[in-house]
């Protein structure tokens, strides 16, 4: 089965939940990380998500992921990757720390 990675810019892939929605937020990742730990069940509610993209693990996913990626008022992206699940903490990153996404 297909899967979709964030690559990140030290090469590390970072497997995507295909239950929880990918953000594109315009915030600074230190704002963005300052909200998820004050308000962790409603932190959606405190920021500017300019896109979400649910992961369904196809080349159509992986395109709009990349074209969210390359809006210029994109500042984070919150990836949920697999390994989150059970701990329910989103993994925070610059856009200039994400090379981009890959569909493997």
């Amino acid at each position: 089965m297909a899967q979709i990675y964030a690559v990140l810019q030290n090469g590390q892939r970072i497997p995507l939940s295909n239950r929880i929605s990918t953000s594109f937020i315009q915030e600074a990742p230190y704002v963005v990380v300052d909200r998820t730990e004050r308000y962790p069940r409603n932190w959606h509610r405190y920021i500017h998500s300019l896109h979400t993209v649910p992961n369904w693990n196809s080349y159509s996913t992986l395109e709009t992921l990349l074209k969210s990626l390359n809006d210029s008022r994109v500042s984070t992206v919150v990836l949920r990757p697999l390994q989150s699940l059970n701990s329910g903490h989103p993994m925070i990153v610059g856009v200039w720390d994400l090379q981009g996404f890959v569909l493997v």
